[in-house]
């Protein structure tokens, strides 16, 4: 083994140089594999850089398109909410003339029947003045038909107007003349010459009264 050693030891200047030069090739190869390439690093730089780009346009786009679904949306919600709005007044305005028919559907039938009132308490009051007693019993019957067909009329809405007494109203009254009464409160009803009609809060004739003189 010794003799060996001592072989290896003894090589030639030859040999030696030709395991320093392969040594040396060998570390250069692997050197080199280890040197990155600019041409591949450039290239790799340029696809990373289009990969961006390329996803920075998707993301572009898709925000894009995000952006136009949020806004159909909003308008589409804008659209529901007029809709339901229109749909609201649409019912309030039907409910209110379902209302007014109920309540004013007979205002003809009550305009044609206050002449007809009117007719009857007149023929009363002069039967009153004319009687002188004698047919009491048949006046008294008059008045009590007037005041059931009065009855009746007003559980429909129809009612008198007669102010005698009360302060004047412009909505229900229609002055036809004024007078000073010093016993009477200025501006007050002394004397009906008319009386008025209503249908409900709707006036169909105001009564015709004599007001105190303020």
């Amino acid at each position: 083994m010794s003799k060996n050693v001592k072989q290896d030891n003894n090589e030639t200047p030859k040999e030696a140089t030709e395991n320093k030069n392969e040594t040396s090739t060998a570390t250069e190869q692997e050197s080199l594999l280890n040197t990155e390439d600019p041409i591949l690093n450039a290239a790799e730089e340029s696809t990373t850089e289009n990969d961006q780009d390329e996803n920075d346009a998707i993301s572009g786009k898709i925000f894009g398109q995000l952006s136009k679904l949020e806004e159909e949306v909003r308008e589409y919600k804008e659209q529901s909410l007029r809709l339901q709005a229109e749909m609201a007044n649409i019912k309030r305005r039907a409910d209110m003339s379902v209302e007014k028919a109920h309540k004013f559907g007979i205002e003809k039938l009550a305009k044609e029947l206050i002449p007809v009132i009117d007719s009857l308490e007149k023929g009363i009051e002069s039967a009153e003045q004319a009687d002188g007693g004698q047919h009491s019993s048949f006046i008294e019957g008059l008045n009590l038909v007037l005041k059931q067909f009065l009855g009746a009329m007003e559980k429909f809405g129809i009612e008198q107007i007669n102010p005698a007494g009360e302060p004047f109203d412009p909505h229900y009254h229609q002055a036809v003349a004024t007078v000073s009464k010093p016993e009477a409160e200025p501006n007050t009803v002394v004397e009906v010459c008319q009386k008025g009609c209503k249908l409900h809060e709707r006036v169909l004739r105001p009564a015709m009264v004599v007001v105190s003189a303020k």
